[in-house]
C-alpha cells in the first residue's frame, strides 16, 4: 500500500479548539471519498444483481449496462482519483490540504450525482447532466487553484484527465439522449483519462519508490532518469491511447 503524508503550511495554534478543527472525516482528502467511492461500489454491485435477475428496476436514462458502466467509472474511479489529487496535491505544492466545509461541498458534489444517475430519469436530462458534471468541474477548479498559487508548473497537466473524465461522461449523457455517437465512444474515453493519469503516476513512484529501496539496501544498482526518453514513452502511450 502506498502511504501519502500531507504537509500544511498552515500555522498551528498552540491552543486549537473545536472551531479550527474539521470533523476526522473531511479532515483529509482521501476519507471521504474512499470511503464513499468504496461503499458506493458495493451498493452498486447488489443493485446490479438485483437489475439483472429483474428484482430491480432504477428510473434513469441509462440501459442497464450503460447504468452499470457509468457508476463505476464516474462515481467509484472518480471518488478514488478525487481522494488521491486532493492528497497529493498538498505534498506537491506545499499548501494546505483542502479540508472542512469546502472539502465537504466536493463530497457532496460526487453524492449529488450518483443520486442523479441513479434517478435522471425523473428530472430533465440536461438538468441531470449539468448536476452531474459539477463535480468534475469543481474538483478541476479546486486542483488548478492550488497548483497555480504555488506556481507549480510540473503538476498543472495533473487535473487534466478528471477534465476528460467530464468530457466523457457529458458525451455519455448525450448518447442517453440520443445524439448519434460512436458506440463505447465514452466510457472508452474514460478509460483512457484513467490509464493516462496512472501511467502518469506510476511513472513519477516506482522509479522513486525503486531508488529508495536500491538505497536502503545499499545496492550497487542505480536507478538513472533520462528525462526526454520519460517524456517520449509517455507521450507516445497518451497518443496511442486517445487514438
Amino acid at each position: 500500500m502506498i502511504q501519502i503524508s500531507v504537509r500544511s503550511s498552515a500555522p498551528t495554534s498552540s491552543k486549537p479548539g473545536p472551531a479550527n478543527t474539521p470533523p476526522a472525516l473531511f479532515s483529509l482528502g482521501f476519507r471521504p471519498f474512499f470511503l464513499a467511492g468504496s461503499l458506493w461500489a458495493a451498493l452498486c454491485m447488489v443493485l446490479w444483481i438485483g437489475i439483472l435477475h429483474g428484482h430491480v428496476v432504477l428510473p434513469t436514462h441509462f440501459d442497464a449496462l450503460s447504468w452499470h458502466i457509468h457508476e463505476m467509472l464516474f462515481g467509484w474511479i472518480m471518488a478514488a482519483i478525487a481522494g488521491f489529487l486532493l492528497t497529493a496535491i498538498p505534498n506537491w505544492t506545499g499548501r494546505t490540504p483542502v479540508r472542512g466545509t469546502l472539502l465537504a461541498v466536493l463530497a457532496g458534489l460526487w453524492l449529488l450525482g450518483r443520486v442523479v444517475g441513479t434517478v435522471s430519469a425523473l428530472l430533465p436530462l440536461w438538468l441531470a447532466a449539468l448536476a452531474e458534471l459539477l463535480f468534475p468541474v469543481a474538483l478541476c477548479t479546486v486542483a488548478w487553484r492550488d497548483i497555480i498559487a504555488a506556481r507549480n508548473r510540473r503538476n498543472l497537466p495533473m487535473p487534466l484527465p478528471v477534465a476528460l473524465l467530464g468530457v466523457a461522461d457529458l458525451l455519455m449523457y448525450l448518447r442517453a439522449g440520443g445524439v448519434d455517437l460512436p458506440p463505447g465512444l465514452d466510457w472508452r474515453l474514460a478509460l483512457v483519462a484513467v490509464c493516462i493519469l496512472m501511467s502518469v503516476i506510476g511513472a513519477r513512484i516506482i522509479p522513486t519508490f525503486t531508488r529508495n529501496w536500491l538505497t536502503a539496501h545499499r545496492s550497487p544498482l542505480q536507478v538513472t532518469s533520462h528525462r526526454w526518453l520519460d517524456m517520449a514513452a509517455t507521450a507516445s502511450l497518451h497518443a496511442t491511447l486517445l487514438a
